[in-house]
């Protein structure tokens, strides 16, 4: 399947359970996301003014999901498990918690500090994850701009300042080890 036909089915879903009743549009954005993150597990959030897609294992920042978990009750949450996606199960808030504080590293499969480097980098480099609602820093992704990277999340996106903290505490721990021997 496409990102198209995912997309078709994510509409009828839509209008099936009649959500949103105001800002349509926000599908629209819903699909970009779709196209741009492709074929993914996703978090997709209707509610009465509005859609949100939110890509998991990425650091995506759940702000906007914890905003309205807390503040409107009209919010339904359904899993969107890549293309195929057909029937969209309804998620719980619990459940929709747990998802969205994914991490986007597998922290414990690394084991030297180059893969750490790289795993962290490409986190870095997507524009969604390296801006928050209103700025968008430039900040190398070199391992020397790890604490800046740290001091722009921290009370802005709680998930990827925990990936920080942990990425700058692991690869601190690779540098105080001693050298493998062969």
């Amino acid at each position: 399947m496409s990102a198209i036909t995912a997309f078709e089915n994510m509409k009828k879903h839509a209008a099936k359970i009649e959500l949103p009743k105001f800002y349509k549009e926000d599908l629209d954005i819903d699909f970009n996301i779709l196209k741009k993150y492709q074929n993914r597990k996703y978090v997709w959030m209707l509610r009465e003014a509005g859609s949100l897609l939110l890509p998991l294992g990425i650091g995506a920042n759940p702000f906007m999901f914890e905003f309205y978990i807390k503040n409107d009750s009209t919010c339904r949450f359904f899993m969107v498990n890549g293309f195929d996606e057909t029937e969209f199960k309804e998620l719980k808030v619990n459940e929709v918690e747990k998802l969205i504080s994914q991490m986007p590293i597998e922290f414990g499969l690394i084991d030297c500090a180059d893969d750490l480097i790289n795993k962290v980098e490409k986190v870095l480099t997507d524009r969604n994850i390296a801006s928050s609602g209103f700025s968008t820093v430039d900040y190398g992704t070199e391992p020397l701009h790890w604490r800046d990277w740290l001091n722009f999340f921290e009370g802005n996106n709680d998930l990827m300042e925990k990936v920080m903290r942990r990425a700058i505490k692991m690869l601190d721990d690779f540098s105080n080890r001693k050298p493998c021997r062969a």
